[in-house]
């Protein structure tokens, strides 16, 4: 057995921007997304044992699915025949404290980290680039949030650009309704409206962010009409620099330069909102 355990925290994935820009010939949209990350996420421990297991704990634990459908297992059976000694399993521990179906990423999030730590953990000779793409064929957002840093995203998840991150530092405001929202019943009512063509933003800098939007956001709000409650309600909130619903949703977020600003605001939702709110960090 692997004889050292692990540990780290798979963080929030913030869509900053996201463009639907058309769809490739197997028929997936194209994207254009400036993707961030917040100090806040899920914990994914690895102890050494003699077989591969997951156990799922945490205040998200019980909407996260089977075992056999959570991407980290895959993850762990994407890297387990690369392995030099096939008796070295190991015992996953997800605490999930991201809401599942949410826009964040979650689930991307914990393949990332599990692909991180397993090829520590195995001690794989595998590349960064061969790492990346496993971590495509697990699902679109595997890629940047192995990146794990803020990036511009392109095509199916597969074209990253590190780009600079002069939010870093900023109070992110997290608010979800409590209604899960799979990515492809977005996609499947996506529609190009023309009252939804905003700019494409090519950086992470606030102006430049401002004047884009999120393509996606129609469509949700179409299955939960709470969304465009929610984003009204942000934007009216003193001190809030940005205000946008993350990937297909159902989350929306806040930007704050002030840790005060975000924590009247979230206590405003608390008294309004029987919704999960979480103050954080960008970055």
């Amino acid at each position: 057995m692997s004889g050292t355990a692990l540990t780290a925290i798979a963080p929030a994935k913030l869509n900053l921007s996201l463009s639907v820009t058309g769809r490739n010939r197997a028929g997936y949209h194209l994207l254009d997304s400036i993707v961030g990350f917040t100090r806040f996420g899920d914990r994914l421990t690895l102890l050494p044992s003699r077989e591969i297991s997951l156990a799922v704990t945490g205040p998200f634990a019980a909407s996260a699915g089977e075992f056999e459908d959570n991407l980290v297992w895959h993850a762990a059976q994407a890297l387990a025949p690369l392995r030099a000694d096939p008796a070295c399993g190991v015992r996953l521990v997800l605490e999930k404290h991201i809401p599942v179906a949410a826009g964040l990423g979650g689930g991307s999030s914990d393949a990332a980290l599990a692909l991180r730590l397993l090829r520590q953990f195995w001690n794989l000779d595998i590349t960064a680039d061969r790492l990346q793409q496993i971590g495509l064929g697990l699902g679109a957002d595997v890629p940047v949030c192995l990146l794990g840093k803020t990036a511009r995203m392109r095509g199916i998840g597969d074209k990253l650009m590190p780009v600079p991150a002069p939010l870093a530092g900023h109070q992110v405001l997290l608010v979800n309704p409590g209604i899960h929202l799979p990515t492809a019943a977005v996609f499947g009512s996506y529609r190009r409206f023309s009252g939804q063509r905003h700019r494409i933003a090519t950086s992470a800098d606030m102006r430049s962010l401002q004047q884009a939007g999120n393509s996606l956001t129609a469509s949700a709000v179409k299955q939960v009409p709470e969304i465009a409650d929610l984003l009204g309600f942000l934007q009216r909130s003193d001190g809030a620099s940005l205000v946008r619903m993350s990937g297909s949703g159902a989350t929306c977020f806040a930007l704050y330069e002030r840790h005060a600003d975000a924590m009247r605001n979230a206590r405003l939702i608390a008294k309004r909102y029987d919704y999960w709110c979480k103050v954080t960090q960008f970055g």
